[in-house]
């Protein structure tokens, strides 16, 4: 049943509007590996402290990717 609904209904990439594969659910395999991871985890993210300082009680803080209002995940983020 779930094939068939799929083939007049196929799940597409959110980003790029592919069909999707059995494993993805919002994000094709493809945009995943295209998003601007930070690397920030390396190093001291002193700006990401910076960012949210005052906002929450905070001892570290760090960022996984970068966000651009721009970019066709960013509807996926809340900001």
């Amino acid at each position: 049943m779930k094939n068939l609904l799929n083939l007049f209904f196929p799940k597409v990439c959110e980003a790029c509007n592919n069909v999707l594969a059995d494993n993805e659910i919002v994000l094709c395999t493809s945009c995943r590996h295209h998003l601007p991871v930070t690397n920030f985890h390396f190093d001291n993210a002193e700006d990401v402290k910076k960012v949210v300082y005052g906002r929450v009680k905070l001892e570290n803080a760090t960022a996984l990717l970068h966000f651009s209002k721009k970019e066709s995940y960013s509807k996926y983020f809340i900001i």
